[in-house]
């Protein structure tokens, strides 16, 4: 076998083989406990013959243009990412990609240059989820490699291979019911405590509930009857929300429970925020058993949607109260909060 110049990769025949010709580059380095580098070996695969692995280096080393790569895991990466990233998103956004990273467990340790496009679509062909859970999968695969390409941590962006059509395809959205006039009044006649009136602003004001669990007490005008969502799934979510009157004693009440040092309007005994998980089990599920209710919280902004256009609400103060985004000139309507304050008292 001839011999290639030190630093340009190795060619090995391997006996027994279609294709015998092993093809293996220096791809990069690591740094050991001492400071040492170490070569990183990468395997540009086998080849029918010594003129094609030698091609395939030719071009490694061509795409490499000199660029050496750094080699980092998957979760050395991630963090990396998160800790000059995170700061710039919404707290959904951030829940969305730490969901998303939760389900990569299988690419923590590998390197990710040694990722190759079958390990990022096994993820998604094992994770057995549905379609919207698989692309926010794709997401942080996408916003990963961009990164690591930017700091030389990879070579080229195998995040673009990964195949959802047929997860899209298959995908069918489930139904989301709204509240019947039936429940909603069940609802008013059987509340408690001031944990099942979420229920009710959450009918009322049409907030995802993530929205009104974040919800910041200095964001609360009661005043003027509004307050203002900061921190929302979408840009469109960014918004100022009308306070109905039939339910401003519950905003009344919520924020005269807490002193001025708690931040959240929201708050559980210990004047601790709510989190998600911890609203559904202790508070919204016992309630709704209760009442003989199997709906999830989402229902109730559905529900404020559909109350909206039966009041004849026009679509772009629904579109307004909802932070839905709008359609190509509905930007060029204007609404102040005393309309919105009139279309959310009509319900």
């Amino acid at each position: 076998m001839r011999k290639r110049p030190n630093g340009s990769g190795s060619i090995v025949k391997i006996k027994g083989r279609r294709k015998p010709y092993r093809a293996v580059v220096t791809s990069g380095y690591t740094v050991n406990g001492n400071g040492n580098k170490k070569q990183i070996r990468r395997l540009l695969g086998y080849f029918p013959n010594y003129y094609a692995a030698q091609e395939a280096i030719t071009q490694f080393h061509e795409k490499m243009n000199g660029v050496e790569i750094e080699y980092v895991t998957f979760e050395d990466l991630y963090n990396k990412w998160k800790k000059d990233t995170f700061h710039l998103y919404t707290k959904l956004t951030i829940y969305s990609y730490e969901h998303a990273y939760s389900m990569c467990d299988i690419l923590y340790s590998k390197y990710m240059e040694d990722i190759t496009v079958f390990d990022l679509q096994n993820v998604i062909d094992e994770c057995e989820k549905n379609y919207p859970i698989l692309k926010q999968v794709k997401t942080l695969f996408k916003q990963l490699y961009s990164y690591a390409l930017c700091y030389n941590y990879i070579s080229d962006n195998r995040s673009k291979y990964i195949d959802l059509r047929m997860y899209k395809m298959n995908y069918k959205p489930r139904e989301i019911k709204r509240f019947t006039g039936e429940q909603i009044n069940l609802i008013w006649n059987n509340y408690t405590n001031k944990f099942d009136e979420i229920v009710l602003m959450l009918i009322y004001t049409g907030v995802r509930i993530c929205e009104l669990l974040n919800l910041h007490k200095k964001d609360v005008n009661l005043k003027e009857r509004y307050f203002k969502v900061e921190d929302s799934k979408t840009s469109s979510g960014i918004r100022v929300v009308p306070i109905a009157n039939k339910i401003l004693p519950f905003f009344e009440e919520w924020y005269s429970s807490s002193n001025d040092a708690n931040e959240f309007l929201i708050h559980d005994d210990e004047m601790m925020q709510i989190l998600y998980g911890k609203f559904i089990s202790n508070y919204y599920k016992p309630f709704m058993k209760r009442l003989n209710i199997d709906l999830m919280p989402h229902s109730c902004r559905h529900t404020c949607a559909s109350l909206l256009s039966d009041a004849k609400v026009e679509l772009s103060v629904i579109q307004k109260i909802l932070g839905h985004k709008q359609e190509k000139y509905d930007p060029y309507i204007y609404h102040d909060i005393k309309d919105l304050i009139d279309a959310i008292d009509r319900i």
